[in-house]
């Protein structure tokens, strides 16, 4: 069988009937499709069309069936045994090749390779059993971001996404990095990026030279992508360590030069031109805030790589980064300022500071904000911007959550990886219960029920159909899109929140700190039952690794760190009970609050709540 130009899949044995199914008459009417389809068939007269080819040059939906007589009586199996190629096979000897091993070894050998993918390497996250589920769902969406992999590029899709973007895969390969698949997001960042550097002295609609992008980027005008590369790439060096000199081996030009373009390349009011962005947070025409906090990110981690390295260009990067600080801090009190004036009760920052007062579903953006790029801490847009940020989050909350993230602005539609990306946002601000409300949202999305039946999908749309998530209660009465599915930047958005919900790193530059079990709720942890990670990578480049014990009957955890990067201090949010007393490796240490603060160093400790 051929689909488009390639092969599969490939049946052991012949089927006993087959059909295939277009749109052979180029119909618009969508219930030309139901007249063309297997399902007609059977129902009508019982058998399938026999066809050998099916074309659709309207919607591209051709489907194949294929079907086999079969009869089990007691214990007996019946097996079936189909190949779907993923490498390219195009002639006789190739199908020899395909069908030359025994599908039980191949499935063995499959099976193997999975299990100590998953099971043994990387980062092993231990919830305990009212939870354990999530442990499941982490191990499925780092496969599917595996399988997603063609040549170490990530792709975001399997289907109408199997294509590359920088952002969708900044975020990709920062999570494999961060969970063990390190190969992988090195051969990403530091093979695939270059590639999409460009070295000419054309435009772009800005600057060519220094700009990261293909066609996705060059086309829809996305300005986000030197910030995304440059965040990337530092966050990617840190985890590897000073010895493995990654970001020292990008830094000319990659670095350099990417940093320059984000300097040299901004609108009058020294924010990044209008673009398209992330494409769901506004109009084409409009300049949009997730560049730019996008952009100062992507700075902050080239002049501290520039610094770590020792380069000449550090005062020009902190001042490209200061100046860019300015213009976005400057802008959003302006906005904020204008809507106060316009009689706006609610605090928000929009998309950007072409839509002052525009309260909808597109300022979203806001929450990279928190996560990813982390610029509360530190408050590094001041104070101001910092409380906006925060009260936009709940903004967004107020107006847009019904379970998930309701993106109606753009897609009509729930969106699972913008759903995550509020959840760490929330989780990062220090709202672990909103947190764990949106993550149980997701979950479910996960697992769709119709006709009280659930559909074992284990994965993620890029959008979640309003009718699919209300099983038909709801349909919109304009179109809505789903995307693609597994969409990759979900199943990196659901690891990141599970590797952050048991522990995440803090002020690596200043006083750098762990946080452990900061998303942990009280109801997930059952007497005898222990929550922890091993062999985690950090942004320290050293692992990471503890175990957390709850005696509800006691009123204790206790905390065992079985391996830590060195000179990094630990910061416990205790979500049990009112802190009463703490120790750290037999010594008492002073209670500061429900954020239970231990020295570096410590093997174990014991926190006592009421």
């Amino acid at each position: 069988m051929e689909t488009n130009s390639g092969w599969g899949p490939v049946f052991d044995t012949p089927p006993e009937q087959y059909g295939v199914y277009g749109n052979p008459d180029s119909s618009f009417d969508p219930d030309s499709y139901l007249a063309h389809s297997a399902f007609h068939d059977l129902v009508t007269g019982g058998k399938l069309n026999g066809a050998l080819e099916a074309r659709d040059q309207v919607a591209g939906l051709c489907s194949a069936v294929f079907a086999w007589p079969f009869r089990v009586v007691g214990d007996e199996v019946f097996e079936l045994d189909v190949r779907l190629p993923v490498d390219l096979y195009a002639a006789a000897d190739d199908l020899a090749e395909l069908k030359g091993t025994p599908a039980t070894e191949l499935e063995s050998a499959n099976r193997d390779f999975w299990a100590a993918k998953l099971l043994g390497q990387g980062l092993q996250p231990q919830l305990p059993s009212p939870v354990g589920h999530l442990t499941d769902l982490f191990r499925q969406a780092r496969s599917q971001l595996l399988i997603l992999s063609d040549h170490g590029e990530i792709h975001p899709g399997p289907t109408v996404y199997d294509s590359f973007w920088i952002r969708d895969s900044s975020v990709e390969a920062t999570a494999c990095s961060l969970v063990g698949d390190a190969a992988l997001a090195e051969h990403q960042l530091g093979t695939h990026y270059p590639l999409r550097f460009n070295r000419g002295t054309g435009r772009v609609g800005p600057a060519e030279y220094g700009f990261y992008g293909g066609p996705h980027e060059k086309d829809d005008r996305e300005w986000d992508s030197n910030g995304q590369a440059l965040w990337a790439i530092g966050r990617f060096d840190r985890t590897t360590g000073r010895q493995a000199a990654f970001g020292a081996k990008l830094y000319v030009p990659y670095v350099r030069d990417a940093a320059r373009w984000l300097r040299d390349n901004r609108d009058g009011y020294g924010l990044l031109h209008s673009g398209w962005s992330a494409e769901h947070l506004g109009e084409r025409d409009k300049p949009h805030y997730w560049d730019d906090l996008w952009g100062l990110a992507g700075l902050y981690e080239a002049a501290r790589l520039a610094e770590r390295i020792d380069a000449p260009e550090v005062p020009e990067l902190w001042a490209a980064f200061d100046d860019l600080k300015r213009a976005t801090g400057d802008s959003i009190r302006w906005v904020l300022a204008e809507q106060r004036a316009r009689g706006a009760w609610e605090t928000y920052i929009p998309t950007g500071p072409a839509d002052v007062g525009r309260l909808d579903s597109t300022m979203i953006g806001t929450a990279a904000y928190f996560h990813p790029l982390r610029l509360h801490m530190g408050s590094k847009l001041g104070d101001e911007v910092d409380r906006a940020a925060r009260s936009t989050l709940d903004t967004m909350y107020a107006h847009f959550v019904t379970g998930g993230y309701r993106h109606e602005a753009a897609w009509n539609a729930y969106g699972p990886y913008l759903t995550l990306q509020l959840a760490r946002a929330y989780l990062l601000a220090g709202d672990p219960a909103r947190m764990d409300a949106l993550l149980g949202w997701t979950v479910g999305a996960g697992f769709p029920r119709t006709a009280d039946r659930a559909a074992a999908l284990g994965a993620w749309n890029e959008q979640h159909a309003f009718p699919v998530a209300s099983d038909f209660a709801e349909v919109p009465y304009r179109p809505w899109y789903m995307g693609d599915i597994p969409h990759g930047w979900a199943a990196a958005e659901y690891l990141l929140l599970i590797r952050d919900i048991l522990f995440f790193e803090a002020d690596e530059d200043r006083d750098p700190h762990l946080y452990i079990a900061p998303g942990i709720r009280p109801h997930w942890v059952p007497e005898g039952e222990q929550v922890g990670v091993e062999g985690a990578p950090t942004l320290f480049g050293e692992p990471f690794g503890y175990r957390l014990t709850h005696d509800p009957a006691g009123r204790t955890v206790t905390v065992d760190i079985t391996e830590a990067p060195d000179g990094v201090r630990f910061v416990h949010p205790c979500r049990f009970g009112r802190v009463r007393a703490v120790s750290a490796d037999g010594r008492d240490l002073e209670v500061t609050g429900q954020d239970v603060r231990v020295p570096a160093g410590t093997e174990r400790f014991t926190v006592r709540y009421e």
